[in-house]
């Protein structure tokens, strides 16, 4: 948020632009209006150098008052000047009282404040506490091992660290941070960003606390490929590496290697986002790591589908906007990978839902290699505003089982790794996932689920205001298109009715969905629908919507819609619901009721 005056200063301009005090009754505004309206109107200027200017002030004058005459507007004005103006958009007043409303605007205004004074340095802290609660654990479970049957059952701390940075805007596009972290030992980093080109970005860092040494990592972006590729110096790297390519080498020695690493991404197929992608380092060890993966294009997915409305010919435009009544859908995505850790191989899977209306992920993860089965379940949510995130992850590998609790708030982050078992136990590990699963699943029912719910009628009611504003053009339209369709309308069901035909008793087109949320937004289309009708039968063509027909409207864009006809053939009643994007063809017999 960028303010450029106080709000006081803002709050005084439109006041002095009518030059009325800011106690002005409406009165008194709209008579001020009157006069500077007359007096800068463009028409009312003779001389072609003044109308210029006089058509600015008319348009000046207009703002103020179209502002101050509106209560809700002039309110937030007063309150927060311009930047009351913008909050006062997404503000729903309905049902709201002066004071409620005052609070609500004071809120969001804090809410921006702070994100602006987030976005100045973009302060992050991270701490990390290492747990060992094996011993409560085994005794819990009452499978106590040799070596801890004289122990109590204690929890131990393994370790703790913190990590905290900050982060400044030099230039458009430079960044400076600096980074202080301490765990066994103590670092202050240095990290310098800059974005040489659109495709082309780059980081060093170096640790303040000992001269000389330097990370360096850049990536080069195409459209179908990236690459990636970083390193890292220090006098401790080079002396090492120096010595020992000294000497000669020995059965069973492997030469020191140059910390590197370089990853390479593309994608695979023209019509897919699919990616594949290698990996060579080694940063970490002593030997050489490669990676081999591929990764899957996004897969759309609804676990609770409530119908097949949308159709993979319909626009994306018929399904954008509009939260389900579950939540659960969203987009998966998968990889395979096969690596090779010196001379041994790994091959590794993982699978991704993301809930995107719940902002929830689900992700499970499995590795399999000479050292065994290594297993990762996890879980995490994040609040609406990103204020907010939780997550755990359950791991079960040949070195036990580890529980990892992860929470932040504010871009401030708190890690909780808890050793459960230093054995292979897939059973503890079973148990141990059920407990945030219970947790997510009752978090879903009473916290997640109600707020879906709640965005869900507020969409519709966005909907009906909408359409409110827009109401006088477009049921003018409507109104004028099936007033002219009337007669022709008549002929034709009067017609139909003596030879026993096809007559539209009703029809209405509006969301696909039912319930009380789509209450008052379908449309009656009776008349232009019977106008259709043609020797007994009516034919609409498919593959896009009917809002163009004549006497229809959108009344809900943005969410896929139905047209519903009740009609009458041969004497028998028959009902039709039909997706916008389907061909309409009566009578068909599937749709006699019984």
């Amino acid at each position: 948020m960028s303010v450029d005056h106080s709000p006081q200063e803002d709050a005084e301009h439109l006041y002095t632009v009518l030059n009325v005090p800011a106690t002005a009754t409406d009165q008194e505004l709209r008579e001020r209006y009157m006069q500077l309206s007359v007096k800068f109107h463009p028409d009312k200027q003779l001389d072609p150098t003044k109308k210029e200017a006089a058509t600015r002030q008319f348009f000046e004058v207009q703002k103020a008052y179209e502002v101050l005459s509106d209560p809700l507007r002039r309110q937030a004005y007063d309150l927060l000047g311009n930047q009351g103006l913008k909050l006062v958009r997404s503000l729903d007043p309905e049902g709201l009282s002066k004071e409620e409303i005052r609070s609500r605007l004071l809120a969001a205004s804090g809410k921006l404040e702070q994100e602006r004074l987030d976005q100045l340095i973009k302060p992050r802290g991270r701490a990390t506490l290492a747990l060992d609660a094996s011993s409560l654990v085994y005794r819990f479970v009452g499978d106590v091992p040799d070596s801890l049957d004289a122990e109590e059952p204690d929890i131990k701390t393994l370790g703790f660290s913190v990590q905290h940075s900050v982060e400044k805007q030099v230039r458009q596009d430079t960044s400076v941070s600096l980074s202080a972290r301490a765990d066994r030992t103590t670092a202050l980093l240095g990290t310098v960003r800059h974005q040489f080109s659109p495709r082309f970005h780059c980081q060093a860092t170096t640790n303040l606390l000992r001269p000389g040494s330097l990370r360096w990592r850049g990536s080069y972006r195409q459209n179908d490929y990236t690459v990636t590729t970083q390193f890292a110096l220090s006098p401790k790297i080079l002396s090492t590496l120096f010595h020992r390519w000294r000497q000669p080498l020995s059965v069973g020695r492997v030469p020191a290697l140059f910390p590197v690493s370089l990853a390479f991404s593309r994608r695979l197929f023209p019509a897919s986002n699919a990616q594949g992608i290698f990996t060579v380092s080694t940063m970490s060890t002593q030997v050489i790591d490669m990676q081999l993966s591929y990764l899957s294009d996004l897969y759309p997915f609804d676990f609770f589908a409530e119908s097949d409305q949308t159709l993979p010919f319909a626009p994306s435009e018929s399904v954008v906007g509009l939260p389900s009544r579950s939540g659960l859908l969203g987009m998966s995505f998968w990889r395979i990978g096969l690596g090779i850790t010196g001379l041994l191989p790994t091959m590794n899977a993982e699978y991704v839902l993301n809930f995107s209306e719940l902002n929830v992920q689900v992700k499970s993860v499995l590795v399999l290699g000479f050292s065994g089965l290594t297993a990762v379940l996890g879980a995490g949510w994040t609040s609406e505003d990103s204020r907010y995130n939780v997550s755990t992850d359950v791991q079960l590998s040949a070195g036990g089982v580890a529980l990892i609790l992860d929470f932040s708030y504010l871009y401030q982050r708190f890690q909780i790794p808890i050793t459960l078992s230093h054995d292979y136990a897939p059973g503890l590990a079973f148990w141990a996932a059920l407990l945030p699963t219970t947790a997510y699943v009752l978090g879903y029912h009473f916290l997640l689920k109600p707020q879906n719910r709640k965005r869900r009628l507020e969409y519709f009611r966005q909907a009906r205001r909408e359409l409110k504003e827009a109401q006088s053009d477009t049921l003018r339209q409507h109104e004028e298109a099936v007033y002219l369709l009337g007669d022709v309308a008549k002929q034709h069901m009067a017609t139909e009715a003596k030879k026993d035909g096809l007559v539209i008793q009703e029809a209405w087109y509006g969301p696909s969905e039912r319930g009380e949320d789509c209450e008052s937004l379908d449309v009656n289309v009776t008349i232009p629908v019977q106008v259709l009708v043609s020797k007994s039968q009516l034919y609409i063509p498919g593959r896009r919507s009917k809002a163009g027909l004549q006497g229809f409207y959108d009344p809900v864009p943005g969410i896929a819609k139905s047209l519903r006809i009740r009609y009458t053939f041969r004497g028998r009643q028959h009902y039709a619901e039909l997706p916008d994007y389907l061909p309409v063809v009566l009578p068909l017999k599937e749709h006699l009721v019984d």
